[in-house]
């Protein structure tokens, strides 16, 4: 039995003629998004204050989020129920570059081996800068009339 995260290893038997690959697979602990459970990225629904986003996470143990200190002045993550996590922001993203935070998925029984899994939460930039062709800036200035 494996007690730590879901893990896959790969080997490769070959023969003079002849070569075979097999993929060896340990369930382990899973803790995965319902809809992609290859992805480990969440992207919030807006840029502002107060987006939420609720998640279906599939799991084989009862399972505890954290947000881990850096990420607690604009993330918050709670477990909804036993299958559902809700993500919100509670500031703006006014960086002029995507935000990206993490939260920790943790099975509530301490597994020696299994420390989490790690998901990334990605929020848009608020104010995308807008830019202009010569084209269009040009023809603006020939529409201008005094």
């Amino acid at each position: 039995a494996h007690a730590g995260a879901k893990r896959a290893g790969t080997l490769t038997v070959k023969t003079e003629f002849e070569e075979y690959t097999f993929t060896i697979t340990q369930n382990g602990v899973i803790i995965e998004l319902e809809e992609d459970p290859e992805s480990t990225t969440i992207s919030m629904p807006g840029t502002g204050s107060g987006m939420e986003k609720t998640v279906l996470i599939r799991a084989n143990k009862e399972w505890k989020v954290e947000v881990p200190k850096e990420y607690q002045s604009w993330l918050k993550a709670e477990a909804l129920s036993e299958t559902e996590l809700k993500v919100t922001t509670t500031t703006t993203n006014n960086l002029m570059v995507n935000r990206v935070g993490h939260i920790i998925m943790k099975t509530k029984e301490v597994i020696d081996g299994f420390d989490g899994i790690t998901f990334d939460i990605s929020m848009a930039v608020e104010y995308a800068p807008t830019i202009y062709s010569k084209k269009d800036v040009s023809h603006s200035i020939s529409n201008l009339s005094i």
